[in-house]
C-alpha cells in the first residue's frame, strides 16, 4: 500500500510506527490518560483529531526510535497532544509543543509516513 500525502509522495506506509501507534501510543493515552470506560471502542467524538494526531506523533517517535534521535519534539496544533505533551515526553521521550512554539522549518508528517531522507 502506498500514501499519495505531499509527505509520502507515494512511498509504502511505515508499519512500524503504525504498530506503535496500535501497541502503545493510543492503548496509553486511552487507558492511563484519559481513563476511558471503554478503551477498545474509538475516541469519543469530542476527541477530533486524536487519533490522526496518536499515529503522527507514533510515525515520528517510531522515526527517532529507528534513527537513535534524540533531543527532537513534536509540534501540533491538536489540544489534546498538547495537554498531555509533559505526560507523552516522560512515557515516550518525544515532547510535545504547539505549532506556535516552532522556531524553524517544520519536518511534516501524516498518519502513517515520515520522510525517511
Amino acid at each position: 500500500m502506498k500514501c499519495d500525502c505531499p509527505v509520502c509522495n507515494g512511498k509504502d506506509y511505515n508499519a512500524a510506527g503504525i504498530q506503535l501507534a496500535e501497541k502503545e501510543i493510543i492503548p496509553f493515552f486511552k487507558q492511563e490518560l484519559l481513563k476511558l470506560r471503554y478503551p477498545t471502542h474509538p475516541f469519543p467524538l469530542k476527541y477530533k483529531g486524536l487519533l490522526a494526531s496518536c499515529f503522527c506523533y507514533s510515525q515520528a517517535l517510531s522515526y527517532n526510535r529507528a534513527h537513535g534521535i534524540e533531543n527532537s519534539v513534536y509540534h501540533t496544533e491538536n489540544k489534546w497532544m498538547v495537554k498531555f505533551g509533559n505526560e507523552l515526553s516522560k512515557k515516550f521521550g518525544l515532547p510535545v509543543l504547539h505549532k506556535s512554539e516552532l522556531k524553524s522549518v517544520p519536518r511534516l508528517v501524516c498518519e502513517f509516513n515520515i520522510d525517511q531522507d
